[in-house]
């Protein structure tokens, strides 16, 4: 997820280094602290952010001296879990090498 710091006229702040923290709002109970990173050229991404529990929430960024911005609620639901091998795990190879070639 990015956020960007934007200017009064909605432009980029392409020189803004600020902190930026990413909490979850639950519709019930209390915010769930999420990460803080300083934003790059304006920009704050957030490469993964987790969330452990079923519900519904909104993600909302804060930056000090800077205005909020909350997102539309989403909804997470139970599912089963699965053990994905990491893509860094596995060899990308590609075209494949002559002896595996089918023509």
């Amino acid at each position: 997820m990015s956020v960007a710091i934007l200017d009064a006229n909605g432009n980029l702040v392409t020189g803004a280094t600020n902190s930026v923290s990413i909490s979850a709002l639950p519709a019930v109970g209390n915010p769930l602290p999420l990460g803080t990173l300083k934003a790059v050229n304006g920009v704050a991404t957030f490469a993964a952010l987790k969330i452990n529990k079923a519900g519904s929430y909104k993600l909302q960024a804060d930056a000090p001296s800077l205005l909020s911005a909350t997102s539309a609620v989403f909804t997470l639901t139970p599912g089963r879990r699965r053990n994905w091998p990491s893509p860094a795990s596995r060899p990308i190879r590609w075209p494949a090498p002559p002896s595996r070639r089918r023509w």
